[in-house]
C-alpha cells in the first residue's frame, strides 16, 4: 500500500558507479520515474536508516551512499526499505562509504557496521582482524566466537578449527569441552585424544601454536587489486584482510619460531603438554615428527 507524503522525508540510496554516471548524479539531482525511459521506469528502493544502506553498500561493494529527500507516493517494505517514485539528492548527500563506516563503527578500518575495534570485515565484532559477525576477540574467521584465532562458529576458546568448541585450545574438531590438540568430535577433557588429569589452565601453549589465519595487508604492500571487494576495501579501509589455510598458517608460524633463539624452549613446551602425540600433532598442524627433531 502506498502512502502519499506531502512533506519530504530523509532516506538513503545506494548507487553503483555506473548508476552515478548514467543518471549524472550530483548534489541537487532530482530523480522521478515519470521522466525516465520505459526501460528505466521502475520504483526506486531507498532505506529509512543509514545503517541499512551501508550494509547493502558493503555487501554489493559500492562506494557511494546518497542522502535523499523523498516525497510523493511511498511504499514501506520489510528491512527498513521504501519504494518511491520521486527523490532529490541532498546538497551534501553524496557520501563516500569510507566516511560513513567511521560513523557506525568504534575504531578504524572496519568494513561493516557496529564493530568495536579495528580491521574487522563483518558486523558487531569486538576486537580486531575478525572476518565474520558477532565475534568477541581477535583473528576469528567465522561468527559468534568468544576468544582468539578460531576458525568456525560458536567457539569459546582459542585457535580452534571447528564449531562449538568450549574452553580449549588448538582443537580440530566439533563440540569439544576443555580439550587440547584433539581431533575427536563430541568429547571433553582430552589432550591429544586421551584423558588428562592436570589442570588445563596450568599448561603452557607454545607461541608458535597460537596460529592466526588472518593477516592485515596494507594497500602499500599490494601489487594488484584482484576483485571488486578488494578495490572497495582498499578505498574504504586502506588495506584488506588476507586469509590463509590453517595448515599453511601453522607452517609459517613454525618456520619463524624455529629460527628464534628460544626455539628449544618452545619445542619443550609442546613436548610437555599432557599426552603429547607427534602423530596427532602432525595431523593437526602438518608438522612432521622429523621436523620436531623426534
Amino acid at each position: 500500500m502506498y502512502v502519499k507524503r506531502k512533506d519530504a522525508i530523509i532516506a538513503f540510496k545506494v548507487f553503483s558507479d555506473a548508476e552515478l554516471n548514467m543518471h549524472h548524479i550530483v548534489p541537487g539531482t532530482i530523480l522521478d520515474t515519470k521522466s525516465m525511459t520505459s526501460d528505466d521506469k521502475r520504483m526506486f528502493t531507498v532505506f529509512k536508516h543509514a545503517e541499512d544502506a551501508i550494509s547493502l553498500a558493503v555487501h554489493m561493494c559500492m562506494q557511494t551512499v546518497c542522502r535523499v529527500r523523498v516525497s510523493g507516493n511511498v511504499r514501506e517494505l520489510e528491512g527498513g526499505r521504501l519504494l518511491v517514485h520521486h527523490m532529490q539528492v541532498d546538497c551534501d548527500g553524496l557520501i563516500p562509504l569510507r566516511k560513513l563506516l567511521v560513523t557506525v563503527n568504534k575504531g578504524s578500518a572496519n568494513y561493516g557496521i557496529y564493530n568495536e575495534g579495528t580491521r574487522n570485515d563483518g558486523n558487531h565484532n569486538v576486537g580486531c582482524n575478525n572476518v565474520g559477525n558477532w565475534n568477541f576477540g581477535s583473528y576469528n574467521l567465522g561468527s559468534f566466537n568468544f576468544g582468539t584465532g578460531n576458525i568456525g562458529n560458536h567457539n569459546s576458546g582459542d585457535y580452534n578449527y571447528g564449531d562449538l568448541n568450549e574452553a580449549g585450545y588448538c582443537n580440530v574438531a566439533k563440540r569439544t569441552r576443555a580439550c587440547v590438540f584433539t581431533t575427536v568430535n563430541n568429547t571433553g577433557y582430552l589432550s591429544f585424544n586421551k584423558p588428562y588429569t592436570v589442570n588445563l589452565y596450568t599448561c603452557q601453549i607454545p607461541d608458535f601454536c597460537r596460529v592466526k589465519v588472518i593477516e592485515w595487508i596494507p594497500v602499500s604492500s599490494l601489487a594488484t587489486v584482484k576483485d571488486t571487494k578488494e578495490k572497495c576495501m582498499y578505498a574504504c579501509c586502506g588495506g584488506r584482510l588476507k586469509i590463509t589455510s590453517y595448515r599453511e598458517a601453522f607452517r609459517i608460524s613454525f618456520e619463524v619460531a624455529r629460527r628464534k633463539p628460544d626455539w628449544s624452549k618452545q619445542r619443550q613446551m609442546l613436548l610437555d603438554l599432557p599426552n603429547f602425540d607427534a602423530g596427532i600433532f602432525e595431523e593437526i598442524s602438518g608438522i612432521t615428527p622429523n621436523e620436531l627433531g623426534l
